[in-house]
């Protein structure tokens, strides 16, 4: 066991430390040996009870003190167990909810306040969020001062909060500390709701995240069924952040059928081998997009492809398209020049 910074132990999905919060580790025992008598499982005897919470809410200090000495492996092979548990699932659920209920209150609801959340995109709003929480939940003191300078216009960025966060502790031997390794991490998370939340509406991982998001705070014992599986399938993603986003837009680029669709692949009889005619009308032209694009031969549909680019309707829509990059194109770069133009005379002033 080797402890990072004072952390000790922690459990749930928030990650309650439970050296931090010396209740939770009374908590947990107590609600152990519960689940023991309800289910014929061995419980601690009352007089290591107290000996047993010691050992659980100890800091990553009071760890390195007693040379790194764990956890009784009995003790925590049982504790395990009861976590994995269905009552166990319930009691880490109601502690996440307590914690996030205190993020609420102490960090989510005054960040919405400041200026810098309320200019950014979406996405740092989400990164803004998620550094404040995850530094808070570590270090309730230094993650109220980000608060604080928040609140007082200090930041221009996000970047210049994590460079604050970053130089809180000075690292050894070239290697993050835990407050830095801690945020960083947690914004994988923050990058898998962005990937979600751009994620086209026929993407079923966009749609399980919508109905995720309706009751994000739900027991996972309550699900059953598609909601289940809804909730595995977005879990899964936060488990594995760094292959996240590959997984999203893979989906997003599986082709949802409509009812109609399916009806016509049945009894679709478009020859796709041979080109479509350079006259064709818009009904004869999607249909053969349609057939080209279902064909599990990828050199029958790349020739398919090439044919509808070579139809009147094919050459006209690529013209439209070319209009309008090139519309755009010029859009954007008067609009650097206007930047530019504005940059000497723009100031960030304090409200």
């Amino acid at each position: 066991m080797i402890p990072v910074g004072n952390s000790g132990f922690s459990l749930g999905i928030i990650q309650t430390d439970l050296g931090q919060h010396k209740d939770v580790a009374k908590d947990l025992v107590r609600a152990y040996q519960d689940w023991a008598v309800k289910n014929g499982e061995v419980s601690f005897p009352k007089e290591q009870e107290d000996k047993i919470i010691r050992e659980l809410g100890r800091t990553g200090k009071e760890i390195n003190s007693q040379g790194g000495k764990s956890l009784d492996r009995n003790v925590k092979f049982q504790i395990n167990k009861f976590l994995a548990s269905s009552d166990g699932i319930t009691f880490i659920h109601n502690h996440d909810i307590k914690q996030i209920k205190k993020l609420e209150q102490n960090i989510f609801n005054p960040l919405k306040e400041t200026n810098l959340y309320k200019q950014v995109s979406v996405e740092d709003k989400i990164k803004l969020a998620t550094v404040n929480a995850k530094v808070y939940n570590q270090n309730e003191l230094l993650g109220s001062k980000i608060l604080t300078g928040l609140q007082h216009n200090r930041y221009k960025n996000i970047q210049e909060i994590t460079e604050m966060v970053d130089g809180f502790i000075k690292n050894k031997n070239n290697k993050p500390d835990y407050l830095e390794s801690g945020y960083k991490h947690a914004l994988k998370g923050a990058n898998v709701i962005t990937e979600l939340i751009k994620a086209n509406p026929s993407n079923p991982l966009f749609q399980a995240w919508e109905k995720i998001s309706e009751n994000p705070l739900a027991n996972p014992n309550s699900f059953t069924g598609s909601q289940r599986e809804d909730y595995l399938a977005i879990k899964h993603l936060f488990l594995n952040s760094d292959k996240a986003g590959k997984i999203i837009r893979e989906h997003n680029m599986q082709l949802q059928l409509s009812p109609k669709q399916e009806k016509f692949l049945e009894k679709s009889e478009v020859d796709i081998t041979c080109p479509l005619t350079k006259n064709a009308s818009f009904e004869e032209y999607n249909d053969y997009a349609f057939a080209a694009l279902l064909s599990d031969d990828d050199d029958k549909m790349h020739a398919a492809l090439d044919s509808l680019l070579t139809s009147d309707i094919g050459r006209s829509t690529q013209q439209e398209a070319a209009a309008l990059y090139e519309r755009q194109e010029r859009e954007e770069i008067a609009r650097l020049e206007q930047m530019q133009h504005d940059a000497p005379v723009m100031r960030m002033t304090l409200s």
